[in-house]
């Protein structure tokens, strides 16, 4: 758990991020009304200076973010069936 002003949250964070001690968090408020307002507010810019957060995606797709293989050419399952309906 970490507590303190936003730039000591950030501080943690980049530590443990720049030391390979976590790839990745998970923000779980104290008190959801406040806190994860106060975090988007105040620590997401100060991670977004520091390059520990992604400001732009270079693709369309999460998929194509992941670096994974997009979706298919043909038409999905919605769109089979409505033509096979039709005829």
């Amino acid at each position: 758990m970490l507590v303190g002003s936003a730039e000591q949250i950030a501080d943690d964070l980049e530590l443990w991020f720049r030391a390979g001690a976590a790839d990745g968090f998970t923000v779980m408020p104290a008190d959801t009304s406040v806190d994860l307002e106060n975090f988007a507010r105040l620590v997401v810019p100060l991670l977004k200076q520091r390059s520990l957060l992604h400001t732009e995606y270079p693709g369309l797709a999460l998929c194509e973010n992941l670096g994974l293989a997009g979706p298919s050419a043909t038409p999905d399952r919605h769109e089979q069936k409505r033509i096979g309906a039709v005829a």
